[in-house]
């Protein structure tokens, strides 16, 4: 009698495992990185936007001499978005979607030395603004800033 009855609750035990190692499996794909919220497209369009017109341009013309190519101070590379979000000695360079937590943000915003550009006045308001606005909406590439061999 315990038998019979046994049997049942260790099949349904058996499938609940397994059901939750598929779920967990579903899951796990999924949290390779931060969650996607329902605009997701939409911000990185923005992003992708913000990038090619105002955040190229000043990346290649002010930071690259030193985070890119064969120079990668700190250990930071700008090239391309890996590099960027891998971020160099002082840790991840950014937190997409959040620009005030992004360490190069900090930095050239003044807000945490060494402050960047290098040296250098600090970048302009409107700049500063397209810098955050890119950030926040994903911080996207069109393409790498450079051409690798």
């Amino acid at each position: 009698m315990m038998r019979s009855t046994l049997l049942p609750r260790i099949a349904f035990a058996l499938a609940a495992v397994a059901l939750t190692f598929c779920l967990r499996d579903d899951l796990g794909a999924q949290s390779e990185g931060p969650p996607l919220d329902k605009d997701h497209a939409e911000k990185m369009a923005r992003g992708l936007e913000i990038f090619k017109k105002h955040i190229r341009p000043v990346l290649v013309q002010q930071c690259l001499k030193c985070h890119g190519g064969e120079t990668t101070e700190g250990e930071l590379d700008l090239t391309d978005r890996d590099r960027l979000l891998k971020g160099g000695n002082g840790g991840p360079a950014f937190v997409t979607g959040d620009a005030r937590k992004s360490l190069v943000f900090k930095m050239v915003n003044h807000d945490k030395k060494p402050f960047m550009p290098y040296q250098q006045p600090k970048l302009s308001e409107e700049t500063l603004r397209q810098f955050a606005a890119w950030i926040d909406n994903g911080a996207p590439f069109d393409a790498p800033l450079i051409k690798r061999d």
